[in-house]
């Protein structure tokens, strides 16, 4: 574990990131098959893979209880495994209220998510939960709603 509270993973099996590196951290909660929505229990929000949804997947997630969380900045981490033009890339378009979606999947994206703390916080910004982001902004997280950004 790093002086982030961050411990990388290394394993190589697929798996649901159980953090979302964001001005909002997101988390593992639900995961749409082709059986539909699937959630824990304790879900309250749901990113879908890809960011991909439609009416049918925002109906499910109505009647799950459930908002959809996405992002407003995409460094695509995943494809780009330079950790310096991630976190360019983040720290161009990063502003207040952002929802940025990064990955734990290589050692490059996890370089560049501490990078992009770091400046960040140098920079004044603060690091929150989804849901603290949105009751920040004064935004009330509906079910069955997609949410991108928290502008103040």
């Amino acid at each position: 574990m790093d002086e982030h509270g961050i411990e990388p993973k290394r394993d190589a099996g697929p798996r649901v990131s159980r953090r979302t590196f964001a001005l909002g951290a997101v988390g593992a909660c639900a995961v749409i098959g082709l059986g539909g929505v699937k959630y824990l229990p304790s879900a309250t929000l749901l990113r879908p893979p890809g960011g991909l949804y439609d009416t049918a997947v925002l109906q499910q997630t109505a009647c799950a209880d459930l908002p959809v969380i996405l992002w407003s900045v995409d460094p695509e981490d995943w494809r780009v495994h330079d950790a310096d033009a991630v976190t360019a890339h983040i720290l161009r378009h990063a502003e207040p209220g952002s929802v940025i979606l990064m990955h734990d999947l290589t050692d490059s994206s996890v370089t560049a998510a501490l990078r992009v703390i770091d400046a960040l916080q140098a920079q004044g910004y603060e690091f929150l939960t989804v849901s603290e982001l949105a009751a920040r902004s004064g935004t009330a997280l509906r079910p069955g709603q997609a949410y991108c950004s928290f502008p103040p």
